[in-house]
């Protein structure tokens, strides 16, 4: 069981991929999968957003089997 985490602009960056699977067992919250050491790369960068089956969410949103997170760092449009 597992949901796909997705990496956007500066964040896939620092990451060096723009994807990879996070094993879900029990309840994980979005915090546990931001918060896990294998997205430590990550830990420097403020202000990421985070959307999860493409709705924004905060960390206490609960990440099921086969959700789509995404993490993006900020972006502006024009």
């Amino acid at each position: 069981m597992a949901a796909q985490i997705l990496f956007f602009a500066q964040a896939a960056e620092c990451m060096g991929r723009q994807n990879m699977a996070f094993d879900i067992s029990g309840e994980v919250l979005l915090k546990d999968i931001v918060s896990d050491s294998r997205l430590s790369a990550l830990k420097d960068m403020h202000g990421l957003f985070y959307a999860v089956n493409r709705e924004l969410a905060d960390l206490s949103v609960v990440v099921n089997d086969g959700d789509e997170v995404a993490i993006m760092s900020p972006y502006s449009g024009g």
